[in-house]
């Protein structure tokens, strides 16, 4: 990607940012995976402030769902140390030349209301996209090729590849619309929706 491709790419990602990374409330405690939710935290992650993942603590990757207009976004802690993080992610999507494909993504309550998740290193926190699907050279149609993530708190872009369901690598998806779902603890949690 040119200079001039990740400016515009940083300058857009950052205009998705403004206003996110509030964390939202439990939903119940359940222990899934490796991750609790905020009702079941250890005493010492009583003040979570102090407790957010760190930016560069992540790796990200999106895996397509066979014959599903829908992919699970994958957070995975990579830091040596539990951290929290909850709400959304931000998705910026970009074309072929690596600049934004101009497709914003929709924030939805959805499986539920946005709660914090803890991440023990080398565990993920997951959350649904979906997309209206559309074909190319359509009006409002998208075409994306790769996406980049910003992790609520974060302050830095995770490249996020696309894979299939087997780990191969998915060139391009056409969409005239995104939504994307809350962080939740499971994989099964994301996609209730």
């Amino acid at each position: 990607m040119g200079k001039a491709a990740k400016a515009i790419a940083l300058l857009t990602l950052s205009a998705l940012l403004v206003g996110c990374g509030a964390h939202g409330r439990a939903i119940g405690a359940r222990m899934t995976h490796g991750l609790t939710t905020t009702s079941d935290f250890p005493p010492e992650f009583d003040d979570h402030a102090d407790n957010l993942c760190p930016a560069g603590g992540f790796a990200a990757a999106l895996r397509t769902l066979p014959g599903q207009s829908t992919a699970v976004l994958a957070l995975t802690n990579t830091g040596a140390r539990p951290c929290v993080v909850g709400g959304w992610v931000e998705v910026a999507f970009l074309n072929a030349a690596g600049i934004p494909a101009g497709l914003l993504a929709e924030r939805v309550e959805l499986p539920g209301p946005a709660e914090d998740v803890l991440v023990d290193p080398g565990l993920a926190a997951y959350a649904a996209i979906r997309w209206e699907s559309c074909h190319p050279g359509e009006l409002g149609c998208s075409t994306i090729n790769s996406s980049v993530v910003t992790a609520p708190a974060g302050d830095g872009m995770l490249p996020a590849g696309v894979t299939d369901q087997d780990g191969v690598e998915v060139p391009e998806v056409t969409a005239r619309s995104v939504q994307v779902g809350t962080l939740q603890p499971s994989q099964d949690d994301a996609l209730d929706w």
